[in-house]
């Protein structure tokens, strides 16, 4: 299965909590400004004759602040809707059953060995996966004309699955965390729309 479509499922997954999410987030939103009109028409209701004008600014000040308060914890629940996305799809990818592990990394890494050689860097759990992966990954370069010799470093990393592929002194961060993190930056804006929309 490809990254993509494991993040696709995750992210429809996503969608679905999203708007559990997004119900209880604009039921907050509402009490928040219902109880801040009821504030507002109390405190009018109290004030004297000659100082109504002033009360009913007073509440509607009061009730802008309420509806900023209402988008900051609709957007926060957003945010938290997202991490929770990408946290599933991590926990999913880690998970992934040695052959679907393998064949995911596999394609990375033929794509990342661009000259066909470099040492990878793993975490010390994938040790033994890689050496069976980089064997048939070095054949598949070969094939390719490209060298094929990628060789396990020594040096091992607390990665949550994925490599770091290391060439020529440049460090290619291919680790699953390093990949959410950027899918995070570059898919943040669209996502937070898809996930939650605007309005109601």
């Amino acid at each position: 299965m490809a990254f993509e479509d494991i993040l696709n499922r995750i992210l429809d997954d996503a969608k679905k909590k999203a708007r559990e999410v997004e119900d209880e987030a604009r039921t907050q939103a509402r009490r928040i400004v219902e109880d801040t009109k009821k504030k507002a028409k109390s405190f009018e209701a109290e004030s004297l004759e000659e100082a109504k004008f002033r009360a009913q600014e007073e509440g509607k000040r009061m009730l802008s602040l309420a509806r900023l308060e209402a988008r900051n914890l609709v957007l926060a629940q957003k945010r938290a809707a997202l991490d929770a996305a990408l946290e599933e799809a991590l926990k999913r990818l880690t998970s992934l059953p040695d052959g679907e592990y393998g064949k995911l990394v596999k394609k990375m890494l033929l794509e990342a060995a661009v000259t066909g050689e470099g040492e990878v860097i793993v975490s010390p759990s994938d040790r033994k996966r890689f050496e069976t992966i980089l064997g048939e990954v070095n054949m598949d370069l070969q094939k390719k004309g490209r060298k094929g010799e990628l060789k396990l470093s020594q040096e091992t990393r607390g990665l949550n699955g994925g490599f770091i592929l290391r060439s020529d002194g440049v460090e290619i961060n291919n680790s699953f965390s390093a990949i959410l993190d950027s899918l995070r930056e570059e898919l943040e804006p669209d996502l937070l729309k898809i996930l939650l929309p605007q309005g109601g």
